[in-house]
């Protein structure tokens, strides 16, 4: 706590994030609302601040958890990668995750139709690879030692 009151007070903006970061779509009724307003009381009793964004726990949304984030906050932010529209819910904005801007020039057209254009490119291939992966769950990880069929013993030149 003494390291986010510091970043607070340095202007670092604190939103919430629920208590123990379930996927929220696992919840319902009091264990919903428990986690998420809880989380902005308990920022507000520890350091003082009335959080106003809540980031969803890996994204994970249910129509349930998005009214009581719109009943909490000003704002929720979900992992959907989009640029901002004017007509978003604001219980439910995208976000742009950094992984996506590291190039030099990543935020050159901000706005634009190509740079809108290529971050529809980075969410179609995140969406490819996430399904990949409920498929198979190994995909996209790297190859264990152990998942690696074993090699056949050499034969010997001279016999076996």
């Amino acid at each position: 706590w003494e390291q986010l009151g510091a970043l607070h007070e340095a202007g670092v903006h604190l939103g919430a994030h629920t208590c123990t970061h379930p996927k929220l779509t696992t919840l319902t009724g009091d264990a919903l609302e428990r986690e998420i307003v809880a989380s902005k009381q308990r920022l507000a009793l520890e350091l003082g601040v009335d959080a106003k964004t809540f980031a969803y726990p890996y994204g994970a949304v249910s129509p349930t958890a998005r009214d009581v984030v719109a009943r909490s906050f000003q704002f929720g932010c979900t992992t959907r990668l989009a640029a901002l529209a004017s007509e978003e819910d604001p219980a439910m904005l995208p976000r742009l995750d950094s992984y996506y801007l590291r190039s030099p020039d990543a935020l050159d057209g901000w706005g634009s139709r190509r740079f809108r254009m290529r971050l529809g490119l980075f969410a179609g291939a995140r969406s490819v690879r996430s399904a990949r992966r409920r498929i198979d769950p190994r995909r996209g990880r790297p190859e264990r030692r152990e998942d690696r069929p074993a090699l056949p013993r050499p034969l010997h030149p001279h016999g076996p």
